[in-house]
C-alpha cells in the first residue's frame, strides 16, 4: 500500500502497534500472576452397573441390605484446586436425583498424604464433603455407588466465600476446544489474531495459553 511507504504514517503505525503489543503483554502477565482462588469439579462418568439384556436381567436377583435392586450406578467425580493459592474450608455437595439411595462411596486423594482434614458423609441423596485445606494442585476423587436413580443426572455444588467455582461435565464434551478457550483473554487474543500487524503475536500467545490449559487437563485426568 502506498500510504505505508510514507515514513510518518509507518512510524505512527509502528508506535501504535508497539504500544498495543506492550499493553497486551502487560495484561497477559497480570492475569497469569494474579491471585486465583478456584476449584474445579469434573463429572467424569455416570455408569449403569446393570446395563445388560432384559432377558438376562429378569433372571438376576440382586439385593443390597435385603432389598432387591433394579438399578445400580457408579458415579466418578474429581474436585481439584486449579488456582494458584491454597484454599481453606472447602465444602462440596454431590447431589443425586430425589429418592436416590447412596449405597457406598470411596474417596481418594492426590497426593495421598496430608488430607487429615477431609470429612465425607451421606445425607439422603447427597454426599457432603468438607476439606479443611486444599493446596494448589490437590485433587479429591469420588467413586459413588447408588441405586434408585431416576436418571443419570448429578449435580456438584461447591460452597466457599471468594472462591471461583468451575464445573465440567466430561460426558457432554466440555473438555473440548471450547473448554480450552473458555478464558476471556484467550478469546480476546483469538479476535486480535485476525488483525494485521498483531495476528502473529496473538497467535503465539494463544498457543501458550492453550498449552497451559492442556497441561491442566492432563493433571486432572491422572
Amino acid at each position: 500500500m502506498i500510504w505505508l511507504e510514507n515514513p510518518t504514517v509507518a512510524g505512527v503505525l509502528g508506535g501504535v502497534a508497539g504500544a498495543l503489543v506492550a499493553g497486551l503483554i502487560s495484561v497477559f502477565i497480570w492475569r497469569s500472576s494474579r491471585t486465583r482462588r478456584r476449584v474445579r469439579a469434573v463429572i467424569r462418568d455416570v455408569t449403569s452397573l446393570l446395563e445388560i439384556s432384559e432377558n438376562l436381567k429378569s433372571t438376576l436377583n440382586i439385593e443390597i441390605q435385603g432389598k432387591k435392586v433394579e438399578s445400580l450406578f457408579l458415579t466418578s467425580v474429581d474436585v481439584s484446586n486449579v488456582g494458584n493459592v491454597s484454599i481453606e474450608d472447602q465444602n462440596i455437595l454431590i447431589v443425586f436425583p430425589k429418592n436416590t439411595e447412596i449405597v457406598d462411596f470411596s474417596l481418594t486423594t492426590d497426593p495421598q498424604l496430608g488430607f487429615d482434614g477431609v470429612k465425607a458423609e451421606i445425607k439422603e441423596n447427597t454426599l457432603k464433603t468438607s476439606a479443611s485445606l486444599l493446596n494448589v494442585g490437590d485433587k479429591l476423587t469420588f467413586e459413588i455407588i447408588s441405586t434408585g436413580n431416576a436418571s443419570e443426572s448429578v449435580e456438584v455444588v461447591m460452597r466457599n466465600k471468594d472462591v471461583e467455582e468451575e464445573l465440567v461435565d466430561a460426558r457432554s464434551g466440555d473438555l473440548g476446544l471450547s473448554f480450552l478457550l473458555s478464558e476471556k483473554n484467550l478469546l480476546m487474543l483469538a479476535v486480535i489474531s485476525t488483525v494485521p500487524f498483531f495476528g502473529g503475536f496473538a497467535r503465539s500467545m494463544i498457543n501458550v495459553g492453550v498449552a497451559n490449559r492442556i497441561d491442566n487437563l492432563n493433571r486432572q485426568r491422572r
